[in-house]
């Protein structure tokens, strides 16, 4: 029991971003925090407990693997197989799964790229410029996760309007 919970506190712990020129530092627990209230956001509210639950979860695996940049996942398709096969696994073995519909999939996904996207917006007034490319790559990733609520569509656009607003 315990063996699960101080996997979940050590991967809270787990730096992201480690490949780009960011100030400060965030963790994968104030991201998974971050994804908690987007999820929330998006679904007004009304989000199952398994969905707030993965949303909490998501990234354990990480203390194993790594954050590994979602650009590189995004490009290399054999790659992100074999991570999320290992992770998959790894999350198996500890007993973090969720039997989620595919809904909640789509929500957790867009939400995690928000939570990235803002990150990437406060990291530009911030005054760093390098955080464009975080803000623009996750645009990209978000084109087709739109239409999952009206929320959804405004925190998207927000998103844009933000990031214009920044250029």
């Amino acid at each position: 029991m315990y063996e699960k919970l101080l996997l979940q506190l050590d991967a809270g712990r787990i730096k992201r971003y480690h490949t780009f020129t960011i100030q400060g530092e965030q963790t994968v627990a104030e991201h998974s925090y971050g994804v908690v209230q987007l999820v929330r956001a998006i679904t007004d509210d009304r989000a199952s407990g398994k969905l707030l639950r993965a949303a909490l979860d998501h990234d354990v695996a990480e203390l194993f693997t790594g954050d590994i940049p979602h650009t590189i996942k995004r490009k290399e398709d054999e790659l992100s197989s074999a991570v999320k096969a290992i992770e998959d696994r790894i999350n198996t073995n500890f007993q973090i799964t969720y039997d989620l519909t595919e809904w909640e999939e789509k929500v957790l996904k867009l939400a995690d790229l928000l939570e990235m996207a803002f990150f990437g917006l406060h990291q530009i007034k911030l005054g760093n410029g390098y955080a464009h490319t975080i803000v623009a790559r996750v645009r990209g990733a978000m084109v087709d996760m739109h239409r999952l609520s009206a929320n959804a569509e405004t925190l998207i656009d927000v998103v844009r309007e933000k990031h214009n607003e920044c250029k």
